[in-house]
Parts: structure tokens; sequence; C-alpha cells
């Protein structure tokens, strides 16, 4: 996975770790830093995946 890929899913996680409160930054460079609960029944983990440069492969992780 690009770098800037895996920054810019970890920023979204973030994003949707904290609530997604109204006015939350959705600008991955603007993420405060800080302590964030994940709330296990409404948390999802996407991910994708390039194929050669063909296709792309999307997945999740509905369990986390």
């Amino acid at each position: 996975m690009q770098p800037l890929r895996s920054l810019t899913l970890a920023a979204g996680l973030l994003i949707i770790a904290a609530g997604g409160a109204a006015g939350a930054a959705t600008d991955p460079a603007r993420v405060q830093p800080g302590t964030y609960s994940i709330e296990p029944t409404h948390t999802r983990v996407l991910f994708a995946v390039d194929h050669f440069g063909t296709s792309t492969w999307y997945g999740d992780f509905t369990h986390v």
C-alpha cells in the first residue's frame, strides 16, 4: 500500500473513531493529535489493494 494511501486511511479511521462529530476535520492534515476510543458496534476498517495498476480490490473488517 502506498504511504499516502496508508496515511489517508489512518486519518480517516481517526475521524470515524472520533464519532463523526459536527465540525470534525475532514482534511487528514487537520486531525488533532490525541487518544481516540473505538466504538466496536460502529467501527469498520476499510482498505484497498491495487492490483498492478489494472484494478483495485476493496475489503473491510466489520468486527474490529
